[in-house]
């Protein structure tokens, strides 16, 4: 799978490593079976995607049309620690280019929600959903197509259950979050100094 979205840029540092994020994202959390490695393929959940602060739908599964998860699964993503930006010349296709590198950190914030009864447990749709993910994150043959617009390095930590409802209430659903933090670096060209 190559990524379709330009590569990490200075102009759009955080919106085009996010648009890499949604796009790497959409691809297994897509309701398909993936393989990881040399694992047998497994069925990855159909997950709403968010960035920073946008809001997820109300209630969280739903109709794909409507912009919801027919499993009840989102993943938001955070970028929480700012990098610091180290500078260096390198000779590129034989001119000399400035590039930069920085590191960073992510926290994957994961939930589950449940409204109907009988259709399992959100504490372990969550758990099962931030396993995948974490998965798919140390492998390095999923996120070769990350490092090549500019990703690298990552390591996630396992995730941490945050939060969790058991939908014994009325009008109470049955959810859970989870949290995954990752560092990484961005690699990337500095255009304004060709």
């Amino acid at each position: 799978m190559a990524l379709t979205k330009p590569a990490v840029t200075e102009l759009r540092i955080e919106s085009s490593s996010f648009d890499l994020w949604h796009e790497w994202l959409a691809t297994y959390f897509n309701g398909a079976a993936h393989g990881i490695g040399a694992n047998a393929p497994v069925l990855f959940p159909r997950a709403v995607l968010r960035y920073q602060q946008h809001e997820l739908p109300k209630p969280l599964e739903g109709l794909v049309n409507e912009g919801r998860s027919p499993d009840g699964v989102a993943i938001s993503l955070a970028w929480v620690r700012p990098s610091v930006i180290r500078y260096y010349w390198d000779t590129v296709g034989g001119q000399r280019q400035q590039r930069a590198f920085g590191r960073c950190s992510w926290m994957f914030w994961i939930r589950a929600e449940l409204t109907d009864k009988g259709q399992g447990n959100a504490k372990k749709r969550a758990q099962d959903t931030g396993d995948l993910l974490f998965a798919l994150l140390q492998n390095s043959a999923t996120t070769r197509d990350l490092a090549a617009k500019g990703i690298h390095r990552l390591r996630p930590e396992t995730p941490q259950l945050v939060s969790a409802g058991s939908g014994s209430k009325p009008g109470d659903p049955d959810y859970a979050m989870r949290l995954l933090n990752c560092t990484g670096s961005l690699h990337y060209a500095v255009r304004s100094q060709v």
